[in-house]
This record gives C-alpha cells, sequence and structure tokens, in this order.
C-alpha cells in the first residue's frame, strides 16, 4: 500500500509542476504578444507626434500668421516702440 501511495505522491507532483510551467510559459507568450501590440501602438503615436510638431511648426510659421490675419481682416504691425523716452 505504502510504494502505491509514494507513486501517487510523486506523479501528482510532476503533473503540479509540469502545469505550473505550462502556465509560466502561457503567460510569457501572452507577454510577447502585448508587448509587441504596445510597441506597435508606441509607433504610430511617435508619428503621429511627429506629424503633430510638423503642424505646430508650419502654423506658426509669420507667413501662415500673416496669411491667416489677412483672411480674418486683421492687420499686422511690428512691435511697438517701447524705447525711453525723456
Amino acid at each position: 500500500m505504502r510504494p502505491l501511495y509514494y507513486y501517487l505522491l510523486v506523479i501528482g507532483s510532476v503533473a503540479f509542476i509540469g502545469m505550473f510551467f505550462v502556465s509560466q510559459c502561457s503567460k510569457h507568450v501572452q507577454m510577447g504578444y502585448e508587448l509587441t501590440r504596445l510597441r506597435r501602438e508606441r509607433s504610430a503615436l511617435l508619428e503621429r507626434g511627429r506629424k503633430l510638431e510638423f503642424h505646430i511648426s508650419k502654423a506658426t510659421e509669420p507667413k501662415a500668421l500673416a496669411e491667416r490675419a489677412r483672411k480674418f481682416g486683421l492687420s499686422l504691425e511690428g512691435p511697438l516702440s517701447t524705447g525711453p523716452t525723456d
């Protein structure tokens, strides 16, 4: 009776350890897929940020600002002179 008990204990232990390693491997694969998805998302966001920076730089160019001011009927004047007056 004792050898059967030890035999079942060993088989149960091996099965538990095997299931543990399969579980860990599955989690590892799942994390790999998640990492790949996050890297793709990061690349897309970096590209979008570059495009937005380009649009911001184009929108703040003096020529573009002057054109928009004219479109709204505004006139652009140079900076006011605030030099010392005696």
